[in-house]
């Protein structure tokens, strides 16, 4: 039986682990490969929130990446693994994401709008008058929901009018504001584009790609109308309408249009082990560069690369992607034109074993020849401009941790978010997506609180691998999502007593670790204020008086044995107490109960100063390093008013 996905590649975006694993199984099986990174060869995106960067990056700049619903493949596996091979049930095209799946959009006030139509890839509605029944019928066509009446289940309201009650409801609830030509957008586009580029003082163009787009779907088209000619079971009704775009039918039928396989891009495949794929028969001719509808970049001009340490797989990729960027590939590495050489990231620590068995250690030790890893590609693809910082390095320092620690990040975007994911897990930690109480450390990017963090702990930002933690962010200012998001898992983790530190951690991991004579990873004082802001006392918080006893003695406070008898002398046989006179020039005693008032009083002041210096939370005055236990201090305020009789 015929592998249905054979030469097809995947990438999910907001799928649960356990999914995501059974999903890859399964691709692996019908023959596709599943990358967990976005790849530029990547033919579908398997969507479970479209709220994610790879989807919102995918509907801006991919004109040839589709999206699927998670079951879309376990429904294609369960006809496969049963026998049922027809073409209808295992064709991955009738399972696409519908455009407005799950969405449910309340239409409001909408003026006329034709002005806007005619842009020039919007051609194809000029001359539609957009009426709301027809923009409920477009949305109802293509899986979505429309209502006339606002509730705060609605994805979004669609209108042109900044006034009326929904408009305002909208805006206090927090709903998305659209103009309408979102919807026609979305439907050329085959996706629904990202709100964002549509509120009413916005630009109105969420597509980056829309000339890429045409002459791809054109193509398509075109293939499509040769294999309609030569079957005789089409019915060729349709194929008149297809000629005519200015009929209402016909703009229908064609979001819902079944079109050919897309043809790749170029590719930058991700680091994968060899035995987990089985031996590729690829020719150079099949490569994706064959079809690539952009313009040859020149970002590598003038530079000769060597690839040293990857698979045949992974070579032939890098290769690829080289070329199509003007770089040169050399694969002697005796020859004097090599400029650079590129070493996996994942080899970590050999790189200077590997190295020294090449003929070109003289010129590395001069600087004439510079040792990268694939992350140097990549991240100078990603910025589209040569880069050559510390991520980009070899990391001499990276070695498995012997405790698998659960970590989670917090605020970072783009090419960090992927290689800080992929560095955590290379360190044997477990990245997770998520937070919650197990987690071991929450690492978080500080950029997001400069202002406040170059004023209140400047030590952060004076870090000496600083082109590593100065991390961009997705979106600036106090609405930030990725800001308000990274508050509330700060405060989580102060909660739950999860140590709080910046990347510089990771990298100071890299750098102690990166002696030859240092075998295993060794792990920095996580309370250095170097990275630190946030980080409990103790792993678990005194509850008991007998807890607060053992903390403070280090742990060895031992409970007296029950041979080991207190002997206090008996209330009977007490005698009376004697009197002393006062010695001269001292006060009487304090009582006890001024005692606890004034150290709860020196508390408190202490707080308030070092509040000054909490990164971590600006809305709560806690420490930067320690931790605030509510139960211990309403104990103490309850002691205190019941020593001093008050109430």
């Amino acid at each position: 039986m015929s592998k249905p996905f054979q030469g097809l590649t995947f990438c999910c975006t907001a799928i649960p682990i356990k999914l995501r694993e059974d999903i890859s199984q399964k691709l692996t099986a019908l023959g596709g490969i599943h990358y967990s990174d976005l790849m530029s060869d990547v033919n579908y995106l398997i969507v479970g929130d479209r709220k994610t960067e790879k989807y919102i990056y995918c509907v801006q700049n991919r004109f040839d990446v589709k999206f699927l619903k998670p079951d879309a493949i376990l429904k294609i596996y369960d006809h496969w693994i049963n026998g049922e091979d027809t073409t209808h049930l295992l064709d991955i095209e009738n399972y696409l994401l519908p455009i407005f799946d799950n969405l449910s959009i309340c239409l409001s006030r909408v003026e006329s709008f034709e002005h806007l139509l005619k842009k020039e890839f919007r051609q194809e509605f000029s001359g539609i008058d957009f009426t709301t029944e027809r923009m409920i019928q477009l949305i109802s066509d293509n899986g979505g929901k429309a209502t006339d009446s606002l509730t705060m289940s609605n994805s979004c309201i669609i209108t042109t009018e900044k006034t009326g009650k929904r408009y305002t409801k909208a805006v206090e609830w927090g709903i998305p504001v659209i103009h309408p030509v979102w919807i026609i957008d979305s439907v050329l586009r085959l996706a629904a584009l990202h709100f964002r580029d549509y509120t009413l003082d916005s630009r109105l163009n969420g597509c980056n790609v829309w000339d890429e787009l045409f002459k791809y779907k054109t193509k398509n088209d075109l293939v499509d109308d040769k294999i309609d000619e030569k079957s005789t079971t089409v019915d060729t009704s349709n194929k008149s309408l297809k000629k005519d775009p200015k009929i209402w039918n016909e703009i229908m039928n064609k979001t819902n249009k079944t079109r050919s396989k897309p043809a790749k891009d170029t590719t930058w495949d991700e680091v994968m082990e060899e035995e987990e794929h089985e031996p590729l028969d690829i020719e150079i001719n099949d490569l994706p560069n064959k079809h690539t509808a952009t313009k040859k970049s020149t970002l590598f001009e003038d530079l000769d690369f060597y690839v040293v340490g990857f698979n045949t797989h992974e070579t032939t990729v890098m290769n690829q992607i080289i070329t199509f960027h003007s770089g040169t590939i050399n694969e002697d590495s005796s020859n004097q034109t090599i400029t650079h050489v590129v070493l996996p990231v994942k080899i970590g620590s050999q790189s200077s074993t590997l190295l020294k068995n090449l003929p070109l250690k003289s010129r590395i030790n001069n600087g004439e020849i510079k040792i990268v890893t694939e992350w140097f590609i990549e991240r100078s693809i990603y910025y589209n401009t040569m880069v050559m910082d510390r991520w980009c390095q070899p990391l001499k320092g990276l070695k498995p941790c012997t405790k698998k620690f659960k970590v989670c990040i917090t605020g970072f975007t783009g090419i960090e978010l992927l290689h800080l994911e992929k560095l955590i897990n290379l360190l044997n930690f477990e990245f997770c997506p998520s937070l919650t109480s197990s987690r071991d450390l929450l690492i978080i990017n500080i950029n997001l609180f400069k202002s406040t963090l170059l004023k209140n702990s400047p030590k952060l930002y004076q870090y000496k691998a600083i082109d590593f933690v100065n991390c961009p962010v997705y979106q600036s200012g106090n609405s930030s999502v990725s800001l308000i998001s990274s508050k509330n898992k700060i405060n989580a983790a102060k909660n739950w007593s999860i140590p709080i530190v910046s990347i510089a951690y990771i990298w100071e991991i890299l750098e102690r670790s990166t002696p030859s004579t240092i075998h295993n990873l060794v792990l920095p004082d996580i309370c250095d204020l170097s990275w630190c802001l946030f980080a409990p006392n103790n792993t678990a918080k005194p509850k008991t008086l007998l807890d607060y006893i053992k903390n403070l003695s280090n742990d060895s406070f031992e409970t007296p044995k029950k041979d080991d008898k207190v002997k206090l002398p008996s209330p009977r046989k007490g005698k009376q107490k004697r009197k002393y006179g006062r010695l001269a020039g001292r006060d009487s005693p304090e009582p006890i109960s001024k005692k606890l008032q004034k150290l709860n009083d020196n508390e408190k002041s202490s707080e308030q100063e070092n509040s000054d210096n909490d990164v971590t939370n600006i809305d709560e005055d806690l420490t930067q390093v320690g931790y605030q236990d509510t139960d211990s201090l309403k104990n103490n305020e309850q002691l205190i008013r019941k020593l001093t009789g008050s109430k």
